[in-house]
């Protein structure tokens, strides 16, 4: 389907950016940036809303945590990889970048996996039966005893989500960074094409024994 739904422009190698934009026909709009076709709009989707979510619930996060600790500056740190992420995600889909979607892939992985430790740690401390300590672990100042319950179990709702939905983006992600690398492939492809020398195309077969490798003389063999 990826492969149908790409006209045969021509790319320079070397301006990825650029000649990537005009390869494809952004038709479709994803939370304001344009996408290729529907699988890309799809993927954009996912990406998106997931990302979505777990900004919010960190934000959400933040403002409660204001109000109980008064540090606004601890707190606003929690934001910086959120935006970071946010910010990526956006140059992958408007410059067409692989680079900047892996960065959004990575970025996920370990903003869920942050989580995910912190959340072990906490549940080391309950299952030792020591609550006071499983809160220390999530405030910069150790909450008192009526107040360590309480501030526990709302990281827990916070970071059950908050991981769920990271892997989730990262997963996502990863495959819209395989969608602008083999769309930058095949652009390159073409190019060489045009310039009557030998063209590689890769045909990726679900359910198949692998991927097939096709050049302009007609050679089809497996990979």
């Amino acid at each position: 389907q990826l492969l149908s739904s790409l006209p045969s422009g021509v790319a320079m190698a070397g301006e990825e950016s650029e000649d990537l934009e005009a390869l494809v026909p952004s038709t479709r709009a994803i939370f304001g940036l344009k996408v290729a076709d529907a699988d890309e709009a799809r993927t954009v989707s996912r990406v998106g809303m997931s990302t979505v979510g777990f900004s919010l619930l960190l934000v959400l996060d933040f403002v409660v945590h204001l109000f109980r600790d008064s540090n606004a500056m601890h707190w606003l740190s929690h934001l910086v990889i959120p935006a970071l992420l946010i910010a990526a995600g956006s140059t992958a889909v408007i410059q067409r970048s692989p680079k900047a979607a892996w960065i959004f892939h990575v970025g996920s992985v370990l903003l869920g996996l942050t989580h995910a430790v912190v959340l072990a740690i906490v549940a080391l401390s309950l299952l030792n039966g020591d609550t006071e300590a499983a809160a220390c672990n999530i405030r910069k100042h150790c909450p008192g005893p009526k107040a360590a319950l309480g501030t526990v179990a709302w990281f827990v709702v916070v970071s059950g989500p908050v991981i769920i939905l990271c892997l989730y983006a990262a997963f996502h992600s990863q495959d819209f960074y395989m969608q602008l690398r083999l769309r930058q492939f095949i652009g390159r492809a073409d190019h060489r094409s045009n310039n009557g020398e030998a063209s590689v195309a890769v045909v990726f077969e679900q359910d198949g024994p692998g991927e097939r490798c096709v050049d302009s003389s007609g050679d089809d063999r497996n990979l």
